[in-house]
């Protein structure tokens, strides 16, 4: 599966905004982001400036781009944002509601965290 640059700064900033729902970021969460970022061809040295660019987006500009993508990458985008939920062992509350509010507004399908943890294991299999 690939990703073009515009989707992939989308996805950077929508897993910005999942990441920032409790208030913080800290190295686990960003460091789940450079993995997935590492999987869709990013390098570490690319890196930085799809996050400024990525923060320079509106989210709502990134909702609807990422709205328009077919329903495999959705499927990858809301399985990166629960484990980017999950990466730092605590489940927030606004986290969740932030989870619930972008499958929704991304139109993205729904998947419990248990089946989207196990497709991104697959994906790395």
């Amino acid at each position: 599966m690939t990703f073009s640059t515009e989707e992939i700064v989308a996805v950077t900033r929508l897993v910005n905004v999942m990441i920032m729902a409790d208030g913080s970021a800290d190295k686990r969460e960003v460091g789940t982001l450079s993995h997935e970022l590492a999987r869709l061809g990013v390098g570490p040295e690319q890196q930085p400036g799809v996050l400024d660019t990525a923060l320079a987006l509106r989210p709502v500009d990134a909702v609807a781009r990422v709205a328009r993508m077919d329903q495999e990458r959705k499927r990858y985008v809301s399985a990166f944002l629960a484990n980017a939920m999950i990466s730092n062992g605590e489940i927030h509350d606004a986290e969740l509601v932030q989870w619930r509010q972008l499958t929704h507004l991304c139109e993205l399908p729904e998947m419990s965290i248990e089946q989207a943890l196990s497709y991104l294991i697959k994906l790395g299999e």
